[in-house]
């Protein structure tokens, strides 16, 4: 593999702290989870100043977790911003903190606020001198093929899923989203009702993130989102990869230079009512074929986003970042991939 390592090892992975106002879709907590996992033992942390809007599980909060955090962060070789796009937070939680000198500093984007504005976060991500930028797959195409910036892959790392066999009773689809607007949930079940005689259809609203899992991990089919603006997959795909269902999601706007950096996931694609249901009806009419999609998903995320594949990305991220800060963003459309590929 060309500019990379040539073996990876847990003790490579350095101290990281993951702080900021929020942790958008929980991910910094997976990222972290992953993290520690591949080291085998506790190098990663999550601190928000606040509580998720929608509910998900907690690490360090607020006042209650602070205490714990200024013990932390003295031995903090890298801070990562959590993704939220909110740097006046990041950067007054830090002031306040006792860092250690040379302490690093990367950060995440993966949602509304860099979408609205990805040039002027550019301009800002470069004038604040961020040695890594960890972006949501959809999102890379307005990188600039930078190759300080490296696409996310979500974790599996609380999936305990088996590989898929084919079910007992009806075919079920599940539908879960943090947000209806940002998941196209009207448009999707419009679709869904002319399917409601054959299936079970589970629209996931409300319940606990546990519940949520248990709920999903009963589907033979799950729909992610189908917004065209958006156009990628969320870390509910690849949470529902890891429990064997079929996806199907709008992913038309991943740059095919995501992957370079880790395979293409076998999703399938859906951007219009049309395809839709198009879809549904091949996997529904084929019991046979959708088992295959089913195990094939389930595949594709035991070997790409397990805890220890999301882990092994990380530690070569970090390993790798001096190769990447001295090179030209011009020259970078394929070295960031080369250094991160899958080996």
């Amino acid at each position: 593999m060309k500019n990379s390592p040539p073996h990876i090892a847990s003790h490579d992975l350095p101290n990281v702290l993951f702080v900021g106002a929020n942790d958008w879709a929980n991910l910094s907590h997976g990222f972290a989870r992953a993290i520690n996992a591949f080291a085998g033992a506790p190098r990663a942390r999550v601190y928000t100043a606040n509580t998720h809007p929608y509910g998900y599980e907690l690490d360090l909060v607020g006042a209650a977790g602070w205490d714990e955090l200024k013990s932390l962060a003295p031995h903090a070789q890298w801070i990562v911003s959590t993704g939220d796009g909110d740097y006046d937070a990041f950067f007054n939680l830090l002031s306040k903190l006792p860092l250690a000198p040379g302490v690093r500093f990367a950060t995440a984007h993966c949602g509304t606020a860099y979408r609205n504005a990805p040039q002027a976060y550019n301009t800002l991500d470069d004038d604040l001198d961020f040695e890594l930028r960890f972006i949501g797959q959809d999102l890379y195409r307005f990188t600039n093929a930078n190759a300080r910036v490296l696409p996310m892959i979500g974790s599996t790392d609380r999936i305990r899923t088996p590989a898929p066999k084919r079910r007992e009773g009806p075919l079920r689809i599940a539908h879960s989203p943090s947000n209806r607007h940002t998941k196209g949930t009207d448009e999707i079940l419009r679709v869904l009702d002319a399917f409601k005689a054959r299936v079970v259809i589970d629209l996931i609203e409300g319940v606990d993130f546990q519940t949520c899992l248990a709920r999903r991990a009963e589907a033979d089919i799950f729909i992610d989102q189908m917004v065209q603006t958006i156009g990628g997959w969320g870390q509910s795909a690849i949470e529902a990869m890891g429990q064997g269902c079929a996806v199907l999601c709008d992913f038309h706007n991943v740059d095919d230079a995501v992957y370079g950096f880790y395979p293409k996931p076998p999703l399938i694609q859906v951007g219009t009512p049309t395809e839709l249901t198009l879809a549904l009806e091949t996997l529904l009419s084929d019991e046979k074929h959708l088992l295959q999609a089913r195990q094939t998903t389930w595949k594709w995320a035991q070997d790409h986003a397990s805890p220890h594949a999301v882990g092994r990305y990380w530690a070569k991220a970090f390993m790798m970042a001096d190769t990447l800060q001295n090179t030209e963003p011009n020259d970078a459309s394929t070295q960031g991939a080369e250094c991160l590929a899958e080996s």
